[in-house]
Order: structure tokens, then sequence, then C-alpha cells
């Protein structure tokens, strides 16, 4: 009888547990559910990568003073204006009727003889770099004007760095953005073009 009692329990406590376990059809469903779930997440990030990406056209202008800067003093071109006469050298040379005049500046000296001299001198040094970067004589002229074309005042010591200069002046041809504003200045989009480590301005 004991026997009897013990197993009837034990068929109830299984038949108990069969009707809160979930059948085989509804776990088949609820898998099938969130599969279908997984795919779609997975498709939508799929479609929404190769999406295409709008990115603004953003247009830089650079502003080149056209001007090369002197030590006082000196004549010899320093290293860190190279890439302007270069940029100037690659335009004449891609437009061969093109032509510009070096014009020497100078009041180092505080004499108008000694001060034409060394603008003069300048000037020939810049000509001889586009010479040797390959521009053809016939496009280049220089010119002198010693210390008659001061743009900039002096400061207390008697001096001004940027009138010892060359501008690099445009007489036929000139690049598109080429102006005078106190000094020839190039607005371009070239990214080739380098302004100098310091503003002349």
């Amino acid at each position: 009888m004991k026997n009897k009692l013990i197993l009837l329990s034990l068929i109830g406590l299984m038949t108990a547990c069969a009707s809160h376990s979930p059948s085989s059809s509804q776990t088949t469903t609820v898998s099938n559910a969130t599969a279908n779930q997984t795919t779609t997440s997975n498709s939508a990030a799929a479609t929404e990568s190769t999406l295409p990406v709008l990115v603004e056209d953003t247009v830089i202008k650079q502003q080149m003073p056209n001007a090369i800067l002197f030590d006082l003093y000196e004549s010899k071109v320093n290293e860190q204006f190279m890439p302007i006469i270069a940029w100037n050298a690659g335009y004449l040379l891609k437009f061969p009727n093109a032509k510009v005049e070096l014009q020497g500046n100078a009041d180092d000296k505080h004499n108008s003889v000694s001060d034409e001299k060394l603008a003069m001198a300048r000037a020939q040094n810049v000509k001889d770099v586009l010479l040797y970067m390959g521009v053809n004589d016939q496009q280049i002229t220089i010119k002198s004007l010693g210390n008659k074309h001061l743009v900039f005042a002096k400061d207390s010591d008697g001096h001004q760095p940027r009138n010892q200069r060359v501008d690099i002046m445009y007489t036929v041809a000139a690049p598109q953005g080429y102006h005078i504003d106190k000094i020839p200045v190039v607005i371009t989009t070239s990214t080739e073009q380098v302004v100098i480590p310091e503003p002349i301005y």
C-alpha cells in the first residue's frame, strides 16, 4: 500500500512538471521569432552601412603674399621663401606667355645709392633661382626701387623688415586671384602653394 502511494505521488509530480514546461511547438515558435528579429536587425544595419555618405564640398582658399623677404643688409634668398619662388616657377613654366617683373626693395643702408644696389642684388638673386628652376629668361625682368617704395612704416629703431623684399609682379597673363594689396598677393585653392611662416601684413 505504501509503495502504491509513493508511485501515485511520483506520477502526480511528473504530470505537474509536464503541464508547466513549454511544448516543442512553442519552443520552435519562439526560436523562429528571435531568429527573424536578429535577421531583420542585421539587414537594417547592412542597408544603413551601404547608404552613400553625403560630404559637404568645402573649398579652402589660401592667400599667398607673392613677395620674398630678406634679412637686413642681406641679398641671399632665405630657404623658407623657396616654396613661393617654386610656385611662381611652376606657373611660368606652365604658361610660357606669362611674364613677371621682380622689383627689389631695400632701406637697410639709409643711403639711396647703397639701398638701390642692395635692392638690385636681391632681385637678381630671385631671378637666378627662377632660371635655375627652368623659367625662360625672356619671361623675367628685374628692377631696383631702392628705398623709393616703402609701403610699411619703420619701427622705433628705424628699420622695417617687411621693406626688405622682392615683389614678384605679373605684367602679362597673371594667375587667377592675383592682385596688389600693398604688395602682390595670389589667392588660390591650390594645395601646392605654401604660405610663408610669418605674414607680411
